[in-house]
């Protein structure tokens, strides 16, 4: 509610430089930087999350959760393994850290985000019901869609997509370095690539459902090419 509020009090130029400094830090940073960061920002975001859907308790209504216990064990299934292939990318992040208490804590933020992710989902649903919980305006995309740079986003669908596109650059990153591939030039690659897609996606609504139905099984694919190496060499070495 408050980035709704005042959104429009905000430069462009602000909400743009954010954007685009998230982008960075992916492609240049080190871990231990990306830690700190977005350590505190999780646990920033977690608490206003929570303080805002816990006021909007007394709106619900557990009539609007009958649909959720309707739903095929298929349609179940399918929807939780594609929610794992779209948030895979910070367990691809584990190989790259050295010390198991450091892989202990990113499964632990991993669990909490994800936990996070289902109590502001069921919250939505309580209060707004299945229907209108579809178009829910989170203020990610609410942000978004104030920059002028990203026309095409006229739905969350749209948002949630372009998010898919980050994880997936993100993940051929991880996977660069895991091949021994990763440089400075890698990097590079990756940052402008990701600035192309972007500038592709917002010049043409119609290329949301393609890339909104692959990304996951692309995540997939670039999972398996990334672990793979890192497998035998470890086998080599044995």
């Amino acid at each position: 509610m408050s980035s709704t509020l005042y959104l429009d009090e905000t430069p462009n130029i602000v909400l743009a430089t954010f954007a685009l400094l998230g982008v960075f830090m992916i492609s240049f940073c080190k871990q231990d930087a990306l830690k700190r960061t977005f350590s505190l920002l999780f646990c920033f975001s977690l608490v206003m999350f929570l303080s805002c859907q816990s006021l909007l308790l007394i709106e619900a209504k557990t009539d609007n959760l009958l649909p959720l216990f309707n739903t095929g064990i298929k349609n179940t299934l399918g929807g939780a393994a594609i929610f794992y292939l779209a948030s895979i990318t910070p367990i691809l992040s584990l190989n790259e850290l050295k010390t198991g208490e450091d892989k202990k804590n990113m499964l632990i933020n991993y669990c909490m985000a994800s936990l996070s992710i289902i109590l502001v989902s069921v919250t939505t649903i309580l209060v707004l019901g299945m229907n209108e919980a579809t178009i829910y305006r989170y203020p990610e995309y609410v942000v978004l869609k104030r920059i002028k740079i990203y026309e095409f986003f006229s739905n969350v669908d749209n948002a949630f997509t372009l998010i898919l596109v980050i994880d997936l650059l993100s993940t051929a990153s991880t996977g660069l370095k895991n091949m021994d591939l990763k440089s400075k030039w890698s990097n590079a690659f990756v940052f402008i690539l990701l600035l192309f897609v972007i500038s592709i996606l917002s010049m043409n609504a119609g290329y949301m459902v393609i890339v909104y139905n692959l990304v996951p099984f692309i995540l997939a694919v670039l999972l398996i090419l990334t672990l793979l190496p890192k497998r035998l060499q470890n086998k080599r070495c044995e």
